[in-house]
């Protein structure tokens, strides 16, 4: 059991700091500031937030 948990742990612990990478490198490459992602119009990977 307690080898499931740690091993649940450290995969959303690392989901969570891809998403995270992704979202900054997404940001950066589009050229936004950090608080314009959420309602750019420019489609891409993100359009379903926006």
């Amino acid at each position: 059991m307690s080898r499931t948990a740690t091993r649940l742990t450290s995969v959303t612990l690392a989901v969570g700091v891809a998403l995270a990478l992704l979202v900054a490198a997404g940001g950066l490459a589009a050229g936004h500031s950090g608080d314009d992602w959420m309602h750019h119009h420019d489609g891409g990977m993100w359009a379903g937030l926006g």
